[in-house]
């Protein structure tokens, strides 16, 4: 599993974390560490990782068989990739099968919510804006086949200042180009976090914060076939915000640090798996990062995704 935040013990480094194994290690400093460039997401894909800050065309790739970075390949020239405006958001990047996509949102001047949809093609290099739509703030976006999922979000209400949590759920075709509703979430949540199990077809939704803004620790899963949302065990702690990673069949959330005490020096985040025979969230790990008042893992600022690296490539990370 590798992770990033906005800085991480005066750093400004991403961290892979071996689940079960005891076992915390930085990947080398990228040549573009400055705190306007760092990371927003991570994603992986065709043995590298995609380290992509708020402004997209500033990406960088990790290569892990030269444990060096290199400039993503939509950064170069002739694509024609948009940088998110000032106003803009760069909400989520997903992978699906060889295109990576990108989502923008916006509130316009006339407080109208505005979707912006990317995607760029690796294999054949080009890139197009492929859609927009009026839904879906702070939802949470996953992929499945050719699918990306819209779940939850919120809707912005005149006269008010705050956000309201919405169960709606819909997907996107990306064959086809085109949106169709599902059924609703059972809670509505915004800023949740999720991940999929393709070869069940499932995919899994938790945390967030629910109408009162309040921070959730219910957990949802979504069977594809039959179209249904249903209730499973909730997590062990509310988390507002959050991430949920697949490793070798395993989900695991991390992420919504808290500091262990007032007077503590160190921040900490309780690591939780789901023992799907059982129905239980359980936590299997406690990460802890010194703080130093200076640098710092941003609380809830960190982005997940699991990856899967070689024994030798491991060994010549830096440990923690």
């Amino acid at each position: 599993m590798i992770f990033t935040g906005d800085r991480i013990e005066d750093r400004t480094d991403a961290i892979l974390y071996v689940p079960g194994k005891d076992k915390i290690c930085f990947l080398p400093k990228s040549a573009n560490v400055e705190g306007r460039n760092f990371p927003g997401h991570v994603v992986s894909h065709g043995g590298k990782v995609f380290f992509v800050p708020q402004n997209i065309v500033e990406a960088q790739c990790y290569d892990p068989v030269l444990n060096h970075w290199i400039p993503a390949p939509w950064t170069l020239k002739d694509s024609n990739l948009r940088a998110p405006t000032e106003d803009q958001f760069l909400s989520a990047v997903l992978v699906v099968k060889n295109e990576i996509f990108f989502v923008t949102e916006e509130v316009t001047p006339w407080g109208h919510p505005s979707i912006e949809l990317q995607r760029y093609n690796i294999d054949a290099n080009w890139s197009r804006l492929e859609i927009s739509w009026p839904f879906g703030m702070q939802a949470c976006f996953v992929a499945l086949d050719k699918d990306i999922y819209v779940i939850g979000g919120c809707k912005i209400e005149a006269m008010n200042p705050r956000t309201v949590a919405v169960p709606r759920c819909s997907r996107f075709d990306t064959n086809e180009n085109k949106f169709q509703d599902i059924t609703n979430l059972q809670e509505a949540r915004k800023e949740a976090f999720g991940a999929v199990m393709s070869t069940h077809k499932r995919i899994f939704i938790a945390g967030g914060e629910g109408v009162r803004n309040d921070g959730l620790k219910t957990c949802e899963v979504y069977n594809v076939e039959t179209d249904e949302w249903h209730f499973v065990a909730s997590l062990n702690s509310p988390r507002p915000t959050g991430n949920m990673v697949l490793v070798d069949g395993t989900l695991y959330v991390v992420g919504n640090f808290q500091m262990a005490s007032v007077s503590s020096v160190w921040e900490e985040s309780w690591v939780e798996s789901y023992d799907q025979s059982e129905n239980k969230w359980k936590v299997v790990d406690t990460l802890k990062f010194r703080f130093t008042g200076v640098g710092y893992v941003l609380l809830g600022d960190i982005k997940a995704c699991s990856f899967r690296l070689f024994k030798g490539d491991l060994k010549r990370l830096t440990k923690c």
